[in-house]
């Protein structure tokens, strides 16, 4: 049997109402579905967790979980999986301030068919792509293809939460490009973005996938190590430099170099971002003071 093109996580605890959604979309023809059915909002968490959903059908009304609320806290855990919520004839009110805190659209129990049924997944997938288009636009550096400073600090923040409910150690680095100015001048700004580029890959190779690393300036990067702290800074630093070196070895026009400032921080404690990178900032300072002085004639 095929793979579905889609799966559906239908979280609903009406035995009836599970039978009538199931039978119409077994009716869906446009595509293929692949259903899954919770009864509750904390198993449709867990279900998320643990599958690869593409969009859910969220009742409204659980055993542990009643109105608006239910399909916030599901929003805010998983804010990339499209909602399509469904309420009571009496509850419509409900559906459209779902839609207007993110759902993609509502259906109306009594009120559904299998038509009605698969034009609200097919449209909510679509405006789901187009919305999330946007959203990458808007959150991602289009020369090195990883988060603006904008997109670094809205997934910062989902790290944060992670490492506070796991009480995990983080650790922020700045990243500069040593000379950007000097390389743009002697070779073109096409070389100095190659240089740019060519940085975004030497970072992604130094840190795990796991590892949160954005562009946030012209020559700035910003890396989030989670699971990380002082005791791993030392080898941080090797991996970086031991990278950065088969990378001179195979570059023809100019030699990359890289000063790195990091800070150390508990997740418990109150974290402002731009505080955080204050402090990198001025390691990152230290840190090109430090080059400036070992060059021949340094001060």
């Amino acid at each position: 049997m095929a793979e579905p093109n889609y799966r559906v996580l239908l979280v609903e605890d009406n035995e009836d109402h599970i039978y009538i959604f199931q039978t119409y979309l077994s009716l869906v023809e446009s595509v293929s579905l692949g259903t899954m059915v919770v009864p509750r909002l904390e198993d449709a968490l867990e279900m998320t967790r643990e599958n690869n959903i593409d969009i859910i059908l969220l009742d409204l009304m659980l055993p542990d979980s009643k109105g608006l609320d239910t399909f916030t806290k599901y929003h805010q855990s998983y804010p990339d999986i499209p909602v399509v919520v469904i309420t009571a004839l009496n509850d419509e009110n409900l559906g459209i301030q779902a839609v207007q805190q993110g759902a993609q659209d509502y259906l109306i129990k009594g009120d559904i068919n299998s038509n009605i049924l698969s034009r609200s997944i097919l449209y909510s997938l679509i405006r789901h792509r187009k919305d999330e288009g946007l959203r990458q636009l808007a959150l991602v550096d289009e020369l090195t293809q990883l988060y603006n400073r904008r997109g670094f600090l809205s997934v910062f923040q989902q790290y944060l939460k992670i490492a506070r409910r796991d009480d995990k150690d983080l650790l922020l680095l700045m990243v500069d490009v040593d000379g950007l100015k000097v390389i743009n001048d002697n070779y073109g700004h096409l070389e100095g973005d190659r240089a740019i580029v060519d940085t975004a890959r030497v970072l992604k190779k130094t840190f795990r996938g796991s590892d949160l690393i954005g562009r946030i300036g012209g020559d700035e990067f910003v890396v989030l190590a989670v699971q990380a702290s002082d005791k791993d800074v030392k080898a941080i630093k090797k991996r970086l430099q031991a990278n950065i070196n088969q990378y001179n070895l195979t570059s023809k026009d100019f030699t990359l170099s890289l000063s790195v400032g990091i800070t150390s921080f508990d997740p418990q404690e109150d974290v402002v971002f731009e505080d955080l990178l204050v402090l990198a900032d001025e390691d990152l300072y230290h840190q090109k003071r430090q080059k400036r002085r070992n060059l021949p004639g340094g001060n």
